[in-house]
């Protein structure tokens, strides 16, 4: 929420919103019934029309220690419960590519705090590059589906389509475009599609 009203009002200072916070998957619900203009939402099943992807995230298998990938399902994992699309990402790369569940250690519903045990080596997880860039010293496993692709969490705006059509929205949006874009080239992120 910060990072948005920091930008918009950085490029256009006379502009005033409100910022609505609510559950990712509320969001698709409050712009389609017109409660909002825009949202913002993660996830890899956000099918509404007005969509825009804002940036692709790669999803990663992070420990202190080295690991074996093959040997995983038998190492202590860490769960972090807080972000539950990508969580459902990573249960989905995990489904694809071991029969045996994942063997949690410790579960946590705040990411930093998950980040924390990882540093400490407690544990492995699998997290967003975003979350993992935030780590030094860690390793770093790329998670990928078996046809190759990248496993990633994908960020949209989602626009109400009646409101698109104001001038108003139109340029918040645009603001929001070439910010990601910029962020994009700045952390190496796959952006903007």
């Amino acid at each position: 929420q910060r990072c948005t009203r920091d930008v918009v009002t950085r490029c256009h200072p006379q502009v005033e919103f409100q910022v609505t916070s609510a559950k990712g998957t509320e969001i698709p619900k409050l712009v389609a019934g017109g409660a909002i203009h825009i949202g913002f939402a993660h996830g890899n099943n956000v099918m509404t029309p007005g969509r825009m992807l804002l940036l692709t995230e790669k999803m990663f298998v992070c420990s202190l220690q080295e690991l074996d990938l093959e040997k995983l399902p038998v190492q202590p994992g860490i769960s972090c419960e807080n972000d539950l699309l990508a969580a459902m990402e990573a249960n989905l790369w995990w489904a694809e590519k071991y029969k045996q569940p994942q063997k949690i250690a410790l579960q946590t519903d705040c990411i930093k705090s998950g980040m924390r045990m990882i540093a400490n080596g407690l544990g492995y997880g699998l997290l967003s590059e975003k979350a993992a860039d935030q780590m030094g010293g860690i390793h770093k496993y790329a998670m990928r589906h078996p046809d190759g692709r990248p496993c990633a969490r994908l960020t949209w705006a989602i626009t109400n389509q009646d409101a698109k059509r104001l001038r108003l929205v139109s340029c918040f949006l645009d603001v929001i475009r070439r910010y990601c874009e910029v962020q994009s080239g700045k952390r190496g992120v796959s952006g903007l599609r």
